[in-house]
């Protein structure tokens, strides 16, 4: 499956040896543990694997065969069925999913349009709402905007934001192309554009964040919130305005927030705690998630997973090898997937690593 493109795919890239004066100070790193492994065929059998996006909350994730996802906790090692799906490879075409939004009570799974194999278009098709509580799946919904094939995005696949009925979604305008947060709401069946030119959405204390393109001649960024979300987001606040591009951002308390910038050449990256410079001269770093101080970087070139605490500018390795993917933090808890090697193409089997900190 395609990964995420904007939020995945540039999020797993190439950081090498380089450091700060923060770092140089410390000079610590943490000790290097064995994770604990679990095989996905043992679960739902030789097609198991972990769903796309936000699929890890707390000691659970969301697992899939193609036919069926549930949810898996690695603690208690018990598989919960929720729904049945069809997604997957099918000769030259896919069908892909990804859990666009996820908390303790509601899934959002996004099934996208089929592509051919060679394609990175990831256009939402229909949004499945599911109600952990109940077990239930309480919403179906049909992406209602068309876009010519030829202005669609191609390797993107945008997030969602769900609560009190209303689901919000990352979706392109239909005359401009640009992406723009819409909003659904699932009890009068009313569909409206939330914030124009806005992306990335995410949901913290009930505030809702999201991206902006400021100048597009420059590429510079706006990180920004609305607390109002759920009525008419009439008030915008702007949180973070940067002169350079913003490539994904984790919200780490109130009103704070941790975020890759790009310089303008696109070969040097940081990482901001809002204004503050954390770690610089990176070159393509990602930042996949955050618990407490700790951030997951995966440096895909090498094949590495890179524990960072932001506060104390403490690294360490805890996971390297190939094709390492899926790759979470939560609860001070990490989790990946790799490929067992040796299997067929196509046929692939693949292990759980579970890392306590």
């Amino acid at each position: 499956m395609v990964k995420k493109i904007a939020y995945i795919l540039f999020l797993i890239l190439i950081l090498t040896g380089c450091s700060n004066q923060s770092e140089a100070s410390s000079g610590e790193i943490y000790e290097k543990k064995e994770a604990t492994k679990i095989e996905l065929s043992a679960i739902l059998g030789g097609n198991s694997s972990i769903i796309e996006g936000n699929s890890r909350n707390g000691n659970t994730i969301i697992l899939g065969n193609g036919t069926e996802i549930g949810s898996f906790d690695f603690v208690e090692k018990k598989y919960t069925k929720y729904f049945d799906i069809s997604y997957g490879d099918e000769g030259e075409s896919v069908v892909d999913i990804s859990a666009s939004f996820q908390d303790d009570k509601f899934l959002v799974i996004t099934k996208f349009q089929e592509r051919s194999i060679n394609s990175q278009i990831l256009w939402p098709k229909t949004y499945f709402v599911y109600d952990k509580d109940k077990n239930e799946l309480v919403e179906t919904i049909e992406n209602p905007i068309e876009v010519p094939n030829d202005k669609k995005i191609g390797g993107y696949s945008p997030l969602s934001v769900f609560k009190d009925n209303q689901l919000v979604m990352e979706l392109q305008e239909p005359t401009t192309g640009i992406i723009s947060l819409y909003k659904f709401d699932c009890i009068t069946k009313n569909f409206v554009k939330l914030i124009s030119n806005a992306g990335n959405p995410k949901l913290h204390n009930d505030v809702l964040y999201y991206v902006t393109m400021g100048d597009k001649t420059v590429k510079s960024s706006t990180i920004n919130y609305c607390e109002d979300w759920l009525i008419d987001c009439s008030n915008l606040q702007q949180l973070i305005s940067n002169n350079n591009l913003i490539e994904e951002y984790q919200i780490v308390g109130d009103k704070q927030v941790v975020y890759i910038e790009v310089e303008k050449n696109g070969k040097e990256y940081k990482i901001m705690l809002n204004d503050e410079l954390v770690f610089d001269q990176l070159p393509n770093t990602g930042l996949i998630s955050s618990s407490g101080n700790n951030l997951i970087l995966d440096y895909f070139a090498n094949g590495n997973v890179i524990l960072f605490d932001y506060i104390h500018a403490k690294k360490s390795e805890i996971a390297s090898g190939a094709f390492i993917s899926n790759i979470h933090l939560d609860n001070d808890i990490v989790t990946w997937v790799q490929p067992i090697l040796g299997t067929e193409k196509g046929k692939e089997e693949y292990v759980l690593y579970v890392y306590k900190i």
